[in-house]
């Protein structure tokens, strides 16, 4: 017992000499990205150096930029299926889509009816409207104006979420 002690502690010293000295120095980092779901994002994270967080930000920038093409409802882009692909396929025909946008339906229905019904992913036929009236008063400002009451009631008549079919 007494041999183990001698050989423990000496080591232990040894060790907790070496890992406390030799752990390596991490500083704090930021980025800012513009071109993902209309919005500032910004990422903050840890690394040993510039170029290591940069490498870093890089790889969440491109997913960002993955993300917002699969959930843009708005655009179409080349050999993507996203949202927008499913809306305008709505009662027409399903459509294969990446698992991520499958997740995100199902987290958002469960959101839907354990949360809040405010919670509704399916409002693009509204978002729709209030996007072409913010791009046009965008495009001509002098001729800024909200989207026509009727289109919106009409719109949100089609907003039911458990016509959402996954």
């Amino acid at each position: 017992m007494k041999k183990n002690l001698l050989i423990a502690l000496p080591l232990a010293i040894l060790l907790t000499t070496l890992l406390s000295g030799c752990a390596p120095a991490y500083s704090k980092y930021s980025d800012t990205y513009y071109d993902c779901f209309d919005t500032v994002i910004q990422v903050i994270g840890y690394a040993q150096n510039p170029k290591d967080f940069e490498a870093m930000s890089d790889i969440a920038h491109m997913r960002f930029k993955e993300l917002h093409r699969l959930y843009d409802i708005y655009n179409d882009y080349p050999e993507v299926n996203n949202i927008k692909t499913i809306n305008d396929n709505a009662g027409i025909q399903p459509v294969k889509v990446d698992p991520a946008i499958i997740d995100l339906l199902v987290y958002a229905k469960a959101c839907y009816s354990t949360l809040s019904p405010k919670v509704n992913v399916a409002m693009g036929s509204v978002l729709l409207l209030w996007h072409e009236a913010r791009t046009a008063g965008i495009d001509d400002p002098a001729n800024a104006k909200l989207p026509d009451k009727e289109a919106l009631i009409d719109a949100e008549k089609l907003t039911d979420i458990n016509k959402v079919i996954i």
